[in-house]
């Protein structure tokens, strides 16, 4: 790999500052074409940069097919010319660094993963034996690895090391005019074999969608639970507003008049983690370079810190404790609770028209899929119901958290039960 003291000699030949970032990516893919019952397996092993340019106060960059020391000169001596068109602010300024830091949350046990491990899962699903009429529209697995690495003018030297594994199943039913679908989708850092019960699963869940029930609910206050992909859903629109050029531009959920509003229950706290067990996306520095720690996000009901870029940090004269991006975000609460769908009428399943979330207001109303909830267990699935509530009123109104965490993207997620949601059928 290029030495810090090659990179920092070229921004000195130019009387500049600045950054490289170099990526490197290996990853293997098998997808499936059901029109034409086909597979196409492909494999990656890609390197590029991305050169930074920083000079009074203006800031410039522009991505290299390549790492090499006379590419990502003439990037620079190229670049330096024309930093003068790009916008002048005084808070555009080098970030600080450290002169090394590394992490590797490379898992050992998923660089087994090859094509004849890809070609292997494929042919449970491809072999299944599904119920008449239900077929398999689509399936996809990929496994990827990358390396980062950021090397700055000031000699500072950062690198990180991760892979994960990913796959995707996609069921139909299709008769005449009449289509219906059930998807799975995972990302993980312990590689599981897919089963035969998680293909049953998502088979009876389709075969759900198929005979659904009319709800004889009436109109009244009810406990509901969310499942954990809603809830994950919901969450996001959350986190974008916990931006502090979000909050500064007085836009989402937050803005100065109402930062201390109350937007989640007082024993639920949210805290943005780099490093867990198993992490998909654990990390060692941000967009910035900048090194992540663990903080926390909420606490006690009260937003406490933000995700914060250098230069929004400078604007605000705050002291640049926090990250400019999400990493692992983590529910901690004391509701935990292994009765799952205790005291809940009804679970969410599933939500349509998601886009529809007014983030002004962040009410909404929505189509939902849910089965109606008797001593604890599922029983009749209702599907396309429209109804309206608000979300901040939803992490406000946190009964318990059940405990069957999911990773999804960089939330660690659990399903969601919380009380008086008014329902008008």
């Amino acid at each position: 790999m290029i030495s810090a003291e090659k990179i920092a000699s070229i921004f000195k030949k130019y009387q500049s500052e600045g950054f490289v970032n170099i990526s490197n990516v290996k990853s293997i893919e098998l997808s499936y074409d059901s029109f034409m019952d086909e597979i196409a397996i492909e494999s990656e092993d890609v390197t590029w940069a991305t050169v930074s340019i920083i000079k009074d106060n203006r800031k410039a960059s522009v991505s290299i097919d390549s790492c090499s020391i006379s590419d990502i000169e003439s990037a620079v001596s190229e670049w330096i010319s024309l930093i003068w068109l790009s916008e002048k602010d005084s808070d555009i300024t080098m970030p600080e660094a450290s002169w090394t830091e590394s992490g590797d949350f490379y898992n050992e046990e998923l660089s087994s993963v090859n094509v004849d491990f890809l070609k292997s899962e494929f042919k449970k699903v491809k072999k299944y034996n599904f119920k008449p009429g239900i077929k398999l529209e689509d399936y996809g697995a990929w496994y990827k690895e990358s390396e980062t690495f950021f090397i700055s003018s000031n000699w500072a030297y950062k690198s990180c090391r991760n892979n994960f594994y990913s796959y995707s199943i996609a069921l139909v039913w299709e008769k005449w005019d009449l289509k219906d679908s059930a998807y799975k989708f995972e990302t993980i850092k312990k590689l599981d074999s897919l089963s035969s019960e998680e293909i049953s699963n998502l088979e009876n869940e389709l075969l759900d969608k198929l005979s659904p029930q009319k709800t004889d609910l009436k109109e009244w206050y009810y406990n509901v639970t969310l499942d954990r992909d809603v809830v994950s859903d919901f969450l996001s629109f959350v986190l974008s507003s916990f931006s502090a050029e979000a909050i500064r531009e007085q836009m989402g959920l937050f803005a100065w008049k109402n930062i201390w509003d109350k937007i989640l229950s007082e024993d639920v706290t949210i805290v943005n983690d780099p490093s867990v067990p198993f992490g998909i996306w654990n990390t060692v520095f941000d967009s910035e370079w900048t090194t992540c720690k663990k903080h926390t996000l909420v606490e006690k009901w009260v937003l406490v810190s933000k995700f914060c870029d250098t230069k929004n940090s400078k604007k605000e004269w705050w002291k640049f404790l926090w990250n400019s991006t999400s990493y692992n975000i983590i529910f901690e609460s004391d509701k935990y609770s292994d009765d799952f769908l205790e005291g809940s009428t009804f679970l969410f399943t599933n939500l349509m028209a998601f886009h529809s979330v007014d983030t002004n207001t962040w009410n909404f109303s929505l189509n939902w899929e849910w089965y109606m909830i008797e001593d604890w267990k599922k029983t009749k699935y209702v599907k396309n119901i429209s109804l309206s509530w608000n979300v901040k009123d939803i992490f406000n109104n946190i009964i318990s958290i059940w405990n069957d965490i999911k990773i999804s993207s960089r939330k660690r997620i659990w399903s969601v039960t919380f009380k008086d949601w008014y329902i008008t059928p």
